[in-house]
């Protein structure tokens, strides 16, 4: 990465170092990041207006708009269903999935370090972690 990259992490937390929500559409915040080469910051914390009244055709599609009106060339995620992965897709979005971990979430910093270090690699096909749900 050469120049300054423009990311998207879906998060839930305030403060400085909130975690990295499980659900993409669902989050109640976007961290949206400028990486450039080995450094970064963290440019706004866009909040997700969409998520109480975006049921109908899927969680992410309105903020997926959003994000790409904030210039976002790529997302890191924990998990990303089958519609918001086509469509940040179709927008020449590249989407990171983070590695399945078995307790806790990633916190921010966590994954855009990660990101940067090139330990996280470029989701082809939708990723979808059902085991958090199912866990009786």
């Amino acid at each position: 990465m050469k120049r300054t990259v423009i990311v998207a992490i879906p998060v839930v937390g305030s403060g400085q170092n909130p975690y990295v929500f499980p659900h993409f559409g669902r989050a109640p915040f976007f961290a949206i990041v400028e990486i450039d080469g080995n450094s970064f910051r963290v440019a706004k914390m866009l909040k997700n207006e969409h998520v109480a009244h975006d049921r109908g055709q899927g969680h992410g599609h309105l903020i997926i708009e959003e994000l790409a009106r904030q210039g976002v060339e790529a997302v890191v995620v924990a998990s990303i269903g089958q519609g918001a992965f086509y469509q940040l897709r179709s927008l020449g979005m590249k989407i990171y999935v983070l590695p399945k971990r078995e307790k806790g979430l990633y916190n921010l910093e966590e994954a855009i370090k990660m990101l940067i270090e090139n330990r996280i690699s470029e989701a082809l096909e939708p990723v979808k972690h059902e085991d958090h749900e199912h866990n009786h």
